[in-house]
């Protein structure tokens, strides 16, 4: 097959969209956290392909996707001290930064989602960038274990520094 300029245009974007969106259904219906920890990397890896891509419903499920694992964590440690900063990521992800980062907007907390573009190429690679550097902050913030860092395409990240 021919490569696609954009994700959009590719013969398999009914498959992808249909996917993501399953895969926000599954993590809204995890009752433990650990099996929601499981995924991470394949998490992480959808998130960053998908983001921003496509129509609003499909923006919106992705930035759910990473949510809902959020939410999971909390719910299921909420007791413990040290997820206040988790409870700081969930208050977070409603600004509009975080928003924009997925290629959303929204003008009140109550209205509908609408689509976010970046204005040029410069602007795409910089919304990419901030969206890597936010989701390395959830991974390390999740962590189980403070200190010890995921393994992502079998590469271990250590300190923002990529060793494979």
């Amino acid at each position: 097959m021919k490569p696609t300029k954009t994700l959009v245009d590719n013969a398999q974007w009914a498959e992808i969209a249909a996917l993501t969106r399953l895969a926000f259904v599954a993590g809204n219906h995890s009752k433990q956290a650990v099996h929601t920890q499981l995924y991470i990397p394949e998490i992480v890896h959808l998130v960053t392909l998908t983001a921003g891509i496509g129509p609003t419903f499909v923006r919106k499920s992705v930035y759910g996707i990473v949510l809902n694992y959020i939410q999971s964590l909390y719910s299921a440690r909420s007791d413990e001290e040290e997820f206040s900063e988790v409870l700081l990521l969930i208050e977070e992800f409603t600004q509009p930064a975080i928003l924009s980062l997925f290629g959303l907007a929204r003008t009140t907390s109550t209205s509908e989602y609408t689509d976010l573009n970046p204005a040029n190429d410069n602007a795409f690679l910089e919304t990419q960038e901030g969206l890597t550097q936010l989701l390395i902050r959830v991974m390390e913030t999740t962590a189980g274990t403070k200190g010890m860092f995921f393994y992502l395409s079998g590469c271990q990240l250590i300190k923002s520094f990529q060793v494979c």
